[in-house]
């Protein structure tokens, strides 16, 4: 009788228990919609959620800080810049000296038989600065540092608050700096305004709970960022990583418990995950790699594994022990990161170019089709890489082919290289622009006076 009584008194806990983790949670089933209150097109997007007339971010709660991922507080304190780039080309339009946003289409009233068909170029918009295209929507930051948009609209990733698709660009918000569009889809859409404000708009999968929630206009979610390393992760001026990720977990600490899981929650608070970080990249999503640039130049390491119980549906996380991989690192980057094979690049500060991970396509560029699981040295003086593309520091592109794995010179003199559907673009440090469509084709010439990439830095 003892243990029976035991037993329902247990069960009793328990169940209170479980009621006091929902009630605050949402668990009506609106639909997934934004409720956020409509900004004006063409007007910055306001930040009313206020306290004492300070603006709030989910990420200064100060309850959403290192305690509840035993972050400690004696790692360095950085202070990093907001670093600005402007691309000038994005496979679709390309931006002349004069600052004219333009995209080349064919000319079949010049056409002559036996010839190529003469491509023109029509200007899409005016005083631009920076070119972004994912799918079919794109996007402008005009010199005045205003954003424009036009193109698909369907899951509201043009942010102008309506969800209507765009035959012309239209102004979304004043103020940003930089763009970043995620995944092969660009959702969702990502701005971080010159006062270092990150915003976001457009779709967000919530595979946990799967849901889906779209926000039709930029909501304000973090403040004081500098880079936004992918989508659910950013940098902070003092060097912290943030994360608003339904699959982060770190330090023995999924991003939400079960409870949270459960009530599809679409606005989960940005928690901090850990100091002294320059760059962060992640691969995988329910099985997930992580990888940190830290202040020292090291690259770190670690991963979770989640586990389901059958029976109960709760969610458990195996961790691996985070630990550095090598030294002297001024970049990293991840090739193929949507897919299950992940391909590590890295550049350190002396120019050389090392890559590990998944190489059976021949990624890497090291001549083989060997999957590395310790990084190996491929080139030296290398700029940066891409997918079967190495630019150097001497300007000279080098491409290769899953069907042969060893680079070869392509061109001299590149300042910048885009890779899009089945067309490359070059644009040779002269301003000259040209398009290949294989290795084996001719190149062939667009335009000159393309207008060069270019960085600005502000402390």
């Amino acid at each position: 009788m003892k243990k029976l009584l035991v037993f329902v008194v247990i069960t009793l806990l328990v169940f209170v228990c479980l009621i006091a983790g929902c009630s605050g949670s949402k668990s009506d089933n609106t639909p997934p919609v934004s409720q956020n209150t409509p900004t004006q097109s063409g007007a910055a997007p306001s930040t009313d959620t206020t306290q004492n007339g300070t603006a709030v971010f989910p990420g200064n709660n100060a309850s959403a800080g290192a305690e509840s991922n035993q972050v400690t507080d004696d790692e360095p304190v950085l202070d990093l810049p907001l670093i600005i780039e402007n691309y000038t080309l994005d496979g679709v339009h390309f931006i002349l000296e004069n600052g004219d946003a333009v995209i080349y289409q064919e000319d079949y009233s010049q056409f002559v038989l036996g010839s190529p068909v003469p491509l023109v170029a029509i200007t899409v918009l005016s005083d631009v600065r920076s070119v972004y295209s994912s799918a079919q929507s794109h996007y402008f930051i005009r010199t005045d540092n205003s954003l424009w948009a036009y193109g698909k609209n369907d899951y509201g990733q043009l942010g102008d608050n309506t969800g209507v698709d765009k035959s012309e660009p239209v102004k979304i918000m004043d103020n940003v700096a930089n763009l970043y569009l995620c995944g092969r889809t660009g959702n969702p859409v990502y701005a971080v305004t010159n006062d270092r404000i990150l915003w976001r708009w457009g779709l967000q999968n919530h595979f946990l709970s799967s849901a889906t929630y779209v926000e039709y206009a930029p909501v304000a979610i973090l403040d004081d960022v500098v880079i936004l390393c992918t989508d659910g992760y950013a940098i902070k001026s003092d060097g912290s990583l943030w994360t608003w990720d339904e699959f982060y977990y770190f330090n023995g600490t999924p991003f939400s418990s079960p409870m949270d899981v459960l009530s599809g929650d679409e606005n989960p608070e940005p928690i901090k995950v850990m100091g002294n970080v320059l760059s962060f990249r992640k691969s995988g999503t329910v099985d997930a790699a992580y990888y940190v640039l830290k202040g020292d130049c090291s690259l770190w390491t670690w991963s979770s594994v989640r586990n389901t119980n059958a029976s109960t549906g709760f969610v458990t996380w195996e961790e691996t022990e985070f630990h550095k991989i090598m030294d002297d690192v001024k970049f990293i980057d991840l090739l193929g990161a949507d897919t299950t094979r992940v391909t590590i690049v890295v550049i350190k500060n002396d120019d050389t170019y090392w890559g590990f991970g998944d190489n059976s396509r021949g990624l890497l560029g090291d001549g083989t089709k060997i999957n590395r699981d310790e990084p190996v040295m491929v080139m030296d003086g290398v700029s940066r890489m891409f997918e079967y593309a190495i630019l150097k520091t001497d300007g000279s592109l080098w491409r290769w082919n899953d069907m042969d794995p060893t680079p070869q010179l392509a061109f001299d003199n590149v300042a910048a290289y885009y890779q899009r559907a089945f067309e490359t673009y070059i644009l040779e440090q002269n301003g000259s622009l040209y398009r290949v469509f294989s290795l084996i084709s001719p190149p062939e010439h667009l335009d000159d006076g393309v207008r060069l990439p270019s960085t600005i830095v502000i402390d």
